[in-house]
Order: C-alpha cells, then structure tokens, then sequence
C-alpha cells in the first residue's frame, strides 16, 4: 500500500458538550515497555502477536504479520524492487500460478509493515486512552455545604430603667448570624475521552493513527486473496482498498478501542483518506479507488446490514 503517512501535527476538532460514554473503556493489549515492534529477530514482539492474530481473522488462515526496522524494511524493499520511502506495507505475489485456471499455485502468509506503520501501530496498542481520542467535560450536580447570612429574632437579658430602678428585663432583638446547609451545585469535570476525527484534514497525526490501521486491514486483505488455488486476475488493490476500510474498526477494536472510536476511525478513513486514493495507481497499474466502494454497492461486505464501512 502506497505510503500516506504526513509528520505534521494538525489541529483536531474536539467535541463539544457533554461527553457520552462508550460501552467499555479503552485498553492496552501489549505491554508499554518501549520495546521496538521489530525487536524480535523471529518476529514474534507482542505487537507482532497482535498484529498477526487480526490479519488471520481478515484472511480466513493463518498468516503472519512482520514489523520491520529501516535496515530490514530498505532490504526487503530492494528485495521486491519497491521504494522504502512509498510504501507503508506490502504482501509478495505467490510466486506460481496455473495456468489454465489462472489460480495461484501456492499462498502469500506474511505482510510486511514498514517502521512508520509499525510505529504508529504500537503506539495505538499500547495506549491506554487512545489517541484518536479528545478529552471532554461535563457538567454535574453535586451537594455541597454552602454558608449564608440568616437574620434572626432572639431573647437577650437587657438591664432597664424602671420607676428610677434599673432592673434586668428580657426583650426581643433582630440579630445577623451564619448559617450553613446543603445544596445542589453545578461543577464542570473532566469527562471520559471521546471519538472526534477532523473532516477534511489528513495531516496531522490522527491521520496517521487511522491509515496505520487502514494498512494492517488493506495488506490483511491481499492475503485472503493471494491463497491457493485464488484468482490472479482480481483487481487487487481496489478489493484491498474497499474491503480493508470494512475490516478497520475490528482492527481498531483488536488494538484496544471502543467500538464508537472504531467506527469514527473507519468513517474517517473512508470520507477523508479513501478519495485521496482516486487515480492512483500501483507498479503494475492497478487502481486503488473505485465508484463501486460504498454502502449497498457492489463491494459491500454486508450489504443489508446497514453497516458502512
């Protein structure tokens, strides 16, 4: 997949009002060690683990998902004569095929993710608030003891004059005291973190996050694809495209995140991200965006759900 990554931080919109709380709470699924996700010579990091355990579910097999430093990712890249710096992911063709049948003889079972998608990736499964996230407030209304002035009427001793005697007489007399009681107070606090992706914007770091997934899901599709006894005459990349934009709030989900985020991150991928895609090409010219690629046409996954993407 054609890189897209953009290393500038942009302003998001944060919304605004009281915050809605999703069904569960975001999660870490690997360890915050610091570990780099391609410190594995075998490729086995936790992310890794992760990573593999979701394009397996895409795939419908068992496949496996590398993460690569800039050492590996430049020789696999040269390797597979690609450019390191404009892909963020890819999977090998099988190498044979049949002729008469025009299906591969043997399957692809690893994708390749380049540092930057790895990067971004480990930094979305190891948050324990996502960073697709913007914090919110809202308003509560607590008891708290409030202090207020109170007039009152009180009996006092008072010494008088009476018949030229002075003599102690009780009397009435209006006095200002402080009082106290309960009562209800509006306070604003912070709120649970909340989706919010920014229409329009795919430069910023939120971006970044959301194509990461987008990756994982778009090179997990190839590999359900490129299996034994699969076309070769697919169109490859707009099935990798579309489909993989079907697959990103699962992976979003697999990586952590509630499922409202999720789908805000796949709604964005797919308003914002998807039509950047138009008039692209791959090496061998295939096309990555397709007319065919929304709800209840030809390349939706479930059509009658009403489900998109």
């Amino acid at each position: 997949m054609r890189f897209r990554f953009v290393m500038v931080l942009a302003v998001v919109l944060v919304v605004a009002g009281s915050a809605t709380s999703a069904a569960f709470a975001d999660t870490p699924v690997i360890p915050n060690d610091g570990s780099l996700p391609w410190s594995d010579p075998n490729h086995s990091t936790p992310l890794e683990q992760v990573l593999s355990r979701i394009a397996s579910t895409i795939a419908q097999r068992q496949v496996h998902v590398h993460c690569n430093g800039d050492t590996e990712w430049s020789q696999l890249a040269s390797n597979y004569a690609l450019n390191p710096a404009a892909e963020a992911g890819f999977v090998p063709h099988p190498l044979q095929w049949y002729p008469l049948s025009r299906t591969w003889y043997d399957s692809s079972d690893i994708e390749f993710l380049s540092p930057t998608t790895c990067t971004y990736l480990v930094q979305f499964a190891r948050a324990a608030s996502k960073p697709t996230k913007c914090p919110t407030t809202t308003t509560q209304t607590v008891l708290q003891t409030v202090r207020y002035r109170a007039t009152i009427r009180a009996k006092v001793e008072k010494r008088v004059r009476i018949n030229g005697h002075w003599v102690m007489r009780p009397v009435w007399v209006t006095r200002t005291v402080w009082k106290t009681k309960q009562a209800p107070v509006q306070t604003t606090v912070a709120g649970p973190p909340a989706p919010c992706y920014p229409s329009g914007d795919v430069s910023g770091d939120y971006g970044n996050y959301a194509y990461a997934i987008w990756v994982l899901a778009h090179e997990s599709i190839h590999l359900y694809d490129m299996r034994s006894g699969g076309s070769v005459d697919l169109p490859f990349e707009i099935r990798a495209d579309c489909y993989g934009l079907q697959w990103v709030r699962y992976a979003a989900q697999q990586l952590g995140d509630t499922a409202d985020d999720g789908e805000a991150i796949a709604q964005y991928d797919f308003n914002v991200q998807y039509p950047t895609h138009q008039g692209i090409t791959n090496g061998g010219g295939q096309p990555y965006w397709s007319a065919d690629c929304h709800q209840g046409g030809p390349l939706d996954l479930s059509p009658s759900d009403g489900v998109w993407p």
